[in-house]
């Protein structure tokens, strides 16, 4: 017993936890430190204790940001006020001030860096430019790529391993720094119309912003606006293809680059997917309908006039990628036996390995709808022709083409012409689908079958805008009307107004133009003119008004005479592209998705949204009216409908999932798993 009461008892160095117990208030306690971005929106909130030196808080930093792995405490720099704080600083300096620490990556030469303008990075972004900034200062410089016409450069981490892909817009084709010959003004027309030179950075982020707001739908890649400058980019308009032979960690004492000023260039980063496999390398029908579907849904909501077989990216399948749904519908008896209930299933009810991924949508937003069929390499697929799942259907009804618009106007710098175009498609592909057709059948609407042929889109806007103007102008005070009561041949190329032709007809005695009311109210708009049924159709061959521009490139007569006057006697109303002869470019058929330097060289006004005269002068249309384009979109629509029970009677009868979809009072049986698939 003595010898229990001589044991020596160690000191409780720890406070009791059952007789509440408090360290004193002269104990040592921690304080919040604030910690903004220098060059960012980006703010850290570090416990820290008075004791904690500089160098403590940077290691502290490195860890909340979760950096690369090799970045050490001299790669990041601590600034109060303006001054750098050296590492061997307390930290109790700082606990009572009002104004923040601000931090940044060390960048000790003035010649390279990134920055933002303003959009706001996702988590993945901000970790990707962190990790660019750091390979920077390692001297690991970008390269620029082998393909495309415009300049894409790979950028890299402090590993030499690529993580993101820059396009700078003045190095875009027929930008003034295009590296590879393809050199210009900003703001003249490229290989293709509708998206100028140096608009394609502004499409790559318009797209991932659109993806991301409906839950990354359609796969984009995270992609912001950003600047950054390094002696690797191209500035004096040389040739860097070279650069790609060469070694990305170079050396400090290049004299070619130290003789290169450089300087800001704006332009879209991308995260990088790595892969080196393409659709091109496949047969389709190894790829599931679901990621089709969302691409060609994601093609037509922003109108990509270029999705090839090159830009889409396949990838091995992620094992949380499986995730399968019933959308089975017990009112349709086709659902039963249908192979599109697993979301990764193939046209052949195989499950899928590969997931796709849409990259190069530099050519979205167009201002003019000039699109072939072989311009979206997924027309032609099985998956186009399988109706929509009850997802992409919700999806789709739940698009807001007008809010959309709105959202892109305000974050970046797009041309009104350029987002009335989705405001177009978005509104055709929520009524398509809702009246059951495919994407086969969407798409068919939307595609020429002939270069120089409009689509039945083209010919749905200018029928639109000629009844709107003629209405707006029937209620004016004062006429201002040059349209009169001619009527404009519809079967013109978009982009080359000049080569319209106009027929003149004096109008008949009593003649009067409907009124607005009477306009919108009845659906039936072509009954509602008061236009005679000679006036409806075309004049004969010799009433034609031929555009001298296209005298020097007329084609080979290769049709006989009655065929050209069955052309010519269609009525206005009735324009589509099966009501034309398909024609070939010197008598060869286009299969190629390039165009021929003859269409690359038409008239570069666009006559997708405007009216010509008699005299082939445009017409001002008020698009600036907020009333106009309601009444425009509401007449729009009522074409698309007419249109769609013209050419498709029975769609009620086609195969359709999306009943629940498009009645309010059954989606509250929509399971939670469902919502997030969606």
């Amino acid at each position: 017993m003595n010898q229990i009461n001589n044991f020596p008892v160690a000191q409780q160095v720890y406070f009791s936890t059952h007789n509440a117990l408090r360290a004193g208030e002269n104990e040592i306690q921690k304080f919040v430190l604030y910690i903004d971005e220098l060059d960012g929106t980006k703010r850290i909130l570090l416990s820290i204790y008075p004791f904690y030196d500089c160098q403590m808080v940077k290691r502290l930093v490195i860890k909340y940001l979760d950096l690369p792995e090799g970045t050490s405490i001299r790669d990041i720099q601590l600034f109060y006020r303006g001054v750098e704080i050296p590492n061997g600083r307390f930290m109790h300096t700082f606990e009572k001030q009002r104004h923040p620490l601000h931090y940044s990556l060390r960048m000790n030469k003035s010649d390279f860096g990134i920055r933002s303008t303003g959009l706001k990075w996702s988590s993945k972004i901000q970790k990707l430019v962190v990790e660019v900034k750091l390979a920077m200062q390692r001297n690991v410089h970008p390269k620029l790529t082998l393909d495309g016409t415009g300049a894409t450069y790979r950028m890299y981490n402090a590993k030499g391993q690529v993580v993101a892909m820059f396009k700078p817009l003045d190095e875009e084709a027929f930008s003034p720094n295009n590296p590879r010959g393809y050199q210009g003004k900003l703001g003249q027309q490229g290989f293709r119309s509708g998206v100028l030179s140096g608009e394609g950075a502004s499409r790559e982020v318009a797209t991932a912003i659109w993806d991301a707001y409906y839950h990354n739908f359609a796969g984009v890649p995270d992609t912001t606006l950003l600047e950054a400058c390094h002696q690797a980019f191209n500035y004096d308009s040389w040739n860097k293809i070279t650069l790609e032979w060469g070694d990305i960690f170079q050396k400090d004492n290049n004299k070619a680059n130290s003789e290169i000023t450089v300087d800001w260039k704006l332009g879209a980063f991308q995260e990088f997917i790595s892969t080196t496999e393409t659709v091109g390398n496949f047969n389709p029908s190894v790829f599931c309908i679901r990621d089709v579907h969302r691409i060609g849904i994601l093609d037509i909501c922003l109108f990509n006039l270029d999705r090839n077989d090159s830009n889409i990216l396949v990838v091995a399948n992620q094992p949380n990628y499986s995730i399968k749904f019933n959308i089975s519908n017990s009112n349709n008896p086709s659902s039963a036996t249908s192979p599109y209930e697993h979301p990764l299933s193939t046209p052949d009810g195989k499950k899928t390995k590969y997931k796709l991924i849409p990259i190069d949508h530099g050519l979205c937003l167009p201002d003019v709808l000039d699109v072939a069929q072989f311009d979206w390499v997924w027309f032609d697929w099985p998956h186009s022709k399988i109706p929509f799942s009850r997802s992409e259907l919700r999806v789709i009804k739940y698009m807001d083409p007008d809010a959309d618009a709105e959202r892109l106007k305000r974050k970046l710098l797009i041309r009104s012409e350029c987002l009335r175009s989705m405001r177009v498609s978005v509104r055709w592909l929520r009524l398509a689908s809702s009246m059951h057709l495919n994407l086969y059948q969407i798409a068919s609407f939307l595609c020429r079958e002939d270069l120089e042929i409009p689509s039945s889109i083209e010919l749905l806007i200018q029928r639109s805008l000629q009844h709107c103007y003629r209405a707006f102008d029937a209620t004016a005070l004062i006429s201002s009307n040059r349209l009169g009561n001619i009527h404009i041949d519809l079967a013109t190329t978009s982009s080359a107004p000049n080569r319209a032709r106009v027929f003149n007809e004096s109008p008949k005695k009593g003649q009067n133009t409907n009124t607005v009311d009477n306009f919108i109210d009845d659906c039936e708009l072509s009954d509602n003119s008061q236009i005679s049924d000679s006036e409806s159709e075309f004049s004969s061959d010799n009433s034609t008004i031929k555009s001298k521009w296209w005298e020097s490139r007329k084609r080979k007569q290769k049709s006989s005479q009655s065929q050209k006057s069955d052309i010519h006697s269609c009525p206005t109303e009735q324009l589509t592209p099966s009501s034309f002869q398909k024609s070939c470019l010197n008598g060869a058929s286009r299969s190629t998705a390039y165009r021929t330097q003859l269409l690359l060289g038409l008239a570069p006004q666009n006559a997708t949204w405007m009216l010509l005269d008699r005299e082939n002068n445009i017409i001002p249309i008020q698009w600036g009216d907020k009333h106009f384009e309601h009444v425009f979109f509401e007449v729009l629509e009522q074409e698309m409908k007419h249109l769609i029970i013209d050419k498709h009677p029975k769609w009620e009868e086609y195969p359709y999932f999306g009943e629940e979809v498009f009645d309010e009072g059954k989606n509250k049986d929509i399971s939670a798993k469902e919502k997030d698939y969606c």
